[in-house]
């Protein structure tokens, strides 16, 4: 049984491909874990400046993607 995981890690590794995403959805996936994470932890509401700290964006571009998210519900 110890030698299966290996192979399976191995196969499921082998079927791994590159996904190129553009900054904006970078940026937006970044944003996204972390209001996730502050939200399981029981934490406040975060505001964008410290979102754009935390993960090193670009803050207004940060504030467009989420009035982007915030249409989009």
């Amino acid at each position: 049984a110890v030698l299966v995981i290996p192979l399976i890690r191995q196969r499921w590794s082998e079927r791994m491909t590159r996904v190129d995403i553009s900054a904006r959805t970078d940026y937006a996936i970044r944003a996204l874990l972390s209001l996730c994470a502050a939200h399981a932890g029981g934490g406040a509401a975060v505001s964008a400046e410290t979102l754009a700290v935390e993960q090193d964006l670009p803050r207004k571009f940060l504030e467009a993607i989420l009035a982007d998210l915030r249409r989009g519900g």
